[in-house]
């Protein structure tokens, strides 16, 4: 599920990258024109469902400080009037100015703010980047150190016993069984009782 504060931790070109999976997601075929020279539009949205419907997306990763403000929106409008497209949409992580979102409403901008976009992102299942994707962690645990290291040693124990059961198809060394261990722990959250059974 996404949140707020994983919106706060991508940057510019994954926040755009997730805008346009979103609207991949909701079917529209997208294409990323991001970059130097974009002129407004960070993603172009077309859809072809008896009218085709085309959309140019302005994706804009900003902090919770800094909001879309009335000449942006401005600025964002002229592509109504200047480009072959239904609808503008903009995209801000944090949000729009009181004026900007008045403004959008009479220029006819659509807006979507961090808030609005956590919940499309949940409704249309945008998975998470697996950069950003959570693993359980050994620190989370409110186990107490020793704790850890003895599910350690014992993960360790069994990777040597299937060691010695295959040891033509199983070449690690102690070195590879810890990390091998560690992964098992961190990322599957498996426990030594997932591994036994």
């Amino acid at each position: 599920m996404w949140t707020y504060e994983d919106l706060a931790r991508l940057s510019p070109d994954e926040f755009e990258q997730l805008v346009a999976d979103l609207w991949r997601a909701m079917g529209f075929n997208v294409r990323l024109t991001g970059g130097p020279g974009d002129q407004g539009v960070d993603i172009i949205a077309e859809m072809e469902r008896g009218v085709r419907l085309t959309l140019y997306i302005q994706a804009k990763c900003y902090g919770s400080a800094k909001k879309v403000d009335v000449r942006e929106i401005r600025e964002y409008s002229s592509l109504l009037r200047r480009g072959k497209c239904d609808s503008v949409v903009v995209v801000c992580a944090s949000g729009f100015t009181g004026p900007a979102l008045a403004e959008a409403r009479e220029l006819g901008v659509r807006t979507i703010d961090g808030q609005d976009l956590v919940t499309l992102l949940n409704q249309y299942n945008v998975p998470l980047p697996v950069s950003r994707q959570v693993a359980p962690s050994l620190s989370s645990t409110t186990e107490e150190p020793v704790h850890r290291v003895e599910e350690e040693e014992s993960v360790l124990q069994l990777l040597r016993e299937v060691k010695k059961a295959t040891p033509d198809t199983l070449e690690l060394s102690l070195d590879e069984e810890a990390v091998l261990a560690l992964v098992l722990l961190v990322l599957g959250g498996i426990g030594l009782s997932g591994l036994v059974a």
